[in-house]
């Protein structure tokens, strides 16, 4: 019994996505998507493109607060409204350079968006975005990565100071980034 209203569960799910425009990237994800992959003059194969709204999210975090080993991620989960992911295979491509970084910040910035960090090494871009309202909560969260053989694009919204905060509280400043704990 318990397995059948799993199904209908995610059946109910899915079709809420389907129906309610969740799956498609926005025309700002797609603009800031095109104008990379115009001027680094090669080919770029879509392995997936995908959004997720607030239905969307719901149901990955219900999936999630099962499956999690650490009940601090079903509260994550929960932070985030909207997220949007584009991972892309680039094939007979020009090296990014860094005027491609100030030419994407200058783009983000005109929508509206502050670069936090920027980097580019030896061919490698990335960049993480944030847009914040009046009392400078953050709300919005885009982030792209450019190597030679592949950019991916991942942006969020939701209540991200809360998100930073559940993830401070619970980790502390112990971020295992290359073994450095």
């Amino acid at each position: 019994m318990k397995a059948k209203s799993l199904v209908v569960l995610l059946l109910a799910a899915l079709f809420m996505m389907n129906f309610s425009g969740c799956i498609g990237v926005n025309g700002n994800f797609k603009r800031v998507r095109d104008n990379i992959l115009v001027n680094i003059d090669g080919r770029a194969d879509r392995v997936v493109e995908f959004a997720l709204g607030p239905s969307g999210m719901m149901f990955a975090s219900l999936i999630t607060s099962f499956a999690a080993d650490e009940e601090y991620v079903d509260d994550l989960m929960r932070q985030v409204t909207k997220i949007q992911v584009g991972v892309y295979e680039r094939k007979d491509f020009s090296e990014p350079n860094y005027m491609m970084l100030k030419d994407l910040s200058d783009e983000m910035n005109d929508q509206g968006w502050n670069y936090l960090v920027r980097s580019y090494d030896h061919g490698n871009l990335a960049a993480v975005f944030t847009q914040s309202d009046d009392l400078d909560n953050i709300h919005s969260l885009f982030i792209v990565v450019l190597e030679r053989d592949e950019m991916v694009m991942v942006e969020l919204k939701g209540n991200l100071d809360r998100m930073i905060e559940i993830a401070v509280r619970e980790n502390g400043l112990k971020f295992d980034i290359a073994g450095n704990y």
